[in-house]
């Protein structure tokens, strides 16, 4: 089932039922425009759209991206929605996304529950918004406000939106609210945006251009609401719509897509239970680079910072130094209690053919970190001892409470994470023996798309402004550079790995995005030497 019509006297109820989080598909879209039919039919003073669950609707179901369009399709959709004789109301909750916005944006009147998160992030699927997003929504918010959420992919919560006139009313049972609006405030708002000076475009563009270098949707999302100004709403759309169909089957959107999935592909052993966790008191053992981190993010969502005995969840540092490890985890153990897991942070290396046998006789699980910009993005959970599987859930449950990515490993030689950095690391001595070798080299990857905050935070290597510089003075990408480091860095990851499973390669897509800075719409290390460097012939061995 994936909608639901309920009527009480004069009112209608539509309820969005696409679980996990109403993902709007073809079925979805079919049944809103039945729903418009169902209403006027009947004569109804109102129609109230709800979404059943967590979310009003985070969305297009991206799966449908592969696909050509077919069926009844958004646009269509919303536009009898808006011209119905039936005003719509929106009760929203939870998230309400991309396309779940824009069906609000179509609504005659907007209600949203205060802990309702709105926005557009189609950018970081390389597209643009195409069902009025870059047209119904700066008509309605003003241009400025639009340019604040659209190329930026910004998600506000319902303070926020009210403040821009993005939704009317904030109610805590926006469902019952919109039961008993006076009618005569249902009327078609007024879009008509106000006309900008073409230096806010040029500052958003050049916005876009350092946050998303080489990212295309953003600059299309920009020109799209500039459009909003000289073209009626229905010419607008029909540009919205072509450049969102354009840019779907574009590279940068195939290789996004890519990312999105691989980045909710990992899972858990199938032996971990579903256990309910209560984390609140976390201690941090041990002075690190994750460690002030760790603190400052524990601290910021909610958590408090405890001693060993007091502990839900323990984390600390293992040595590849035995002996100092095994003390440090004995003086741990007699500490805490007897249920409390433990998170080693940053496992050693170690070649395919060791293990690590400390690890192999204590329960606990391994924990890396992704950071940029100070905020962990993503978390490796490393399940290597299957004598105490739920352990992990406490890391599953920490990725949660900061609200991070998380991929799942089983390695008895360490972590995905340490072994990433290490060949990263290891290439870039291999084939920089000079400095102004190394400089060329940077100032390629910058330019390829590497995020040079995240290059930046290697040993010896260049700052972040200088970086930018040293890109900005080469005219041209040296891209035999470029591919000839992608693979001997492939080359030095599988003397480590061996030969790599589809689940592997996935994994290493995600990791070389959050953890080296691997530009995102290529689609990660292995998913761009698979489909741009298949056939390079210059390969080391």
């Amino acid at each position: 089932m994936t909608l639901h019509l309920y009527q009480q006297d004069k009112i209608g109820i539509v309820e969005l039922d696409n679980p996990p989080v109403n993902a709007i598909n073809k079925n979805i879209r079919a049944g809103l425009l039945n729903a418009v039919s169902w209403a006027e039919n009947l004569q109804l003073e109102r129609v109230i759209i709800s979404g059943k669950g967590k979310a009003f609707a985070a969305g297009a179901d991206a799966r449908e991206f592969n696909e050509k369009p077919s069926g009844v399709q958004l646009p269509d959709v919303l536009k009898a929605i808006s011209n119905s004789t039936v005003p719509w109301i929106s009760a929203s909750h939870g998230f309400c996304l991309g396309g779940g916005a824009e069906i609000m944006l179509a609504c005659r009147y907007r209600i949203a529950h205060p802990k309702t998160r709105i926005g557009f992030p189609e950018v970081n699927l390389g597209i643009v918004p195409g069902s009025g997003g870059t047209q119904r929504l700066p008509r309605l918010i003003g241009i400025e406000s639009a340019l604040e959420l659209v190329p930026t992919a910004k998600i506000i919560n319902a303070t926020e939106a009210q403040r821009i006139n993005l939704i009317d009313a904030i109610n805590d049972e926006p469902i019952q609210m919109g039961k008993t609006l006076d009618l005569t405030i249902l009327t078609q708002p007024q879009l008509n945006p106000v006309e900008q000076k073409k230096s806010l475009f040029d500052q958003a563009r050049r916005k876009a251009m350092k946050e998303r270098p080489g990212e295309l949707a953003p600059l299309e999302a920009i020109d799209l609401i500039q459009l909003s100004q000289s073209l009626n709403l229905d010419q607008g759309l029909i540009a919205e719509r072509q450049c969102f169909l354009k840019l779907r089957s574009s590279k940068q959107a195939q290789a996004l897509r890519h990312m999105f999935f691989s980045e909710r592909a990992s899972k858990p052993p199938q032996n971990t239970s579903n256990k309910q966790i209560f984390l609140n008191r976390i201690c941090i053992v041990g002075e690190n680079e994750y460690s002030n981190i760790l603190k400052k993010h524990a601290e910021d969502f909610g958590l408090i910072i405890s001693k060993i005995e007091n502990a839900d969840l323990i984390l600390t540092n293992i040595s590849p130094d035995h002996e100092k490890s095994k003390e440090q985890i004995k003086k741990i153990k007699s500490l805490k209690l007897p249920d409390t897991p433990i998170g080693f942070l940053k496992l050693p290396i170690y070649q395919k053919s060791r293990t690590i046998p400390l690890l192999s006789n204590i329960e606990g699980f391994g924990l890396d970190l992704a950071i940029s910009d100070k905020k962990i993005t993503l978390m490796e959970i490393n399940y290597f001892n299957s004598k105490s599987p739920d352990d992990i859930l406490y890391g599953i449950k920490l990725s949660q409470i900061f609200q991070s990515h998380k991929v799942f490993s089983k390695f008895a030689h360490g972590g995905y994470c340490q072994i990433l950095l290490h060949c990263f690391d290891s290439v870039l001595r291999k084939l920089t023996s000079s400095n102004l070798k190394k400089e060329n080299l940077l100032s390629d990857l910058v330019k390829f798309g590497f995020n040079p905050k995240i290059l930046n935070k290697f040993d010896n290597y260049l700052p972040f402004d200088f970086l930018h510089e040293l890109s900005n003075k080469h005219n041209s990408l040296d891209h035999e550079n470029i591919h000839y480091f992608i693979k001997t860095l492939i080359s030095e990851l599988e003397n480590y790995l061996g030969s790599l499973s589809s689940e592997d390669t996935t994994l290493i897509d995600v990791l070389s995005v959050h953890l080296l800075g691997f530009p995102r719409w290529k689609g990660g290390l292995y998913y761009y030497f698979k489909n741009s460097l298949k056939n390079y012939e210059n390969l080391p061995t």
